[in-house]
């Protein structure tokens, strides 16, 4: 018997890329990461669609910087734009994963 999942990722419309899961401290640092292909890096999943669109925004207003703040350095002092993100370009889309046992 499978078992269907439904998950969302990020997608870029003009090449097809994907965003990846970011490689800091639970998958954090999503705004540190450029879409890249998903043969080379699997896509970061998402399990709600909300949750997708709050990375999705973060990741379009640049890359997070912390000032070291805090027990987990979670203190964000700067963000630096990068131009070449643009909205209408994202997408966020359902993926479906089949698991069979």
């Amino acid at each position: 018997m499978s078992v269907i999942l439904t998950r969302w990722v990020i997608k870029d419309r003009a090449t097809g890329k994907y965003l990846p899961p970011g490689m800091g401290f639970n998958g954090r640092g999503s705004t540190h990461q450029e879409v890249c292909d998903p043969e080379a890096y699997l896509p970061k999943f998402f399990l709600e669609k909300k949750t997708a669109e709050r990375c999705l925004q973060a990741w379009l207003r640049g890359i997070y910087e912390g000032d070291g703040g805090g027990e987990e350095g979670r203190y964000w002092s700067r963000i630096t734009k990068m131009p070449n993100r643009i909205p209408e370009n994202m997408e966020i889309v359902e993926a479906t994963i089949i698991l069979n046992p």
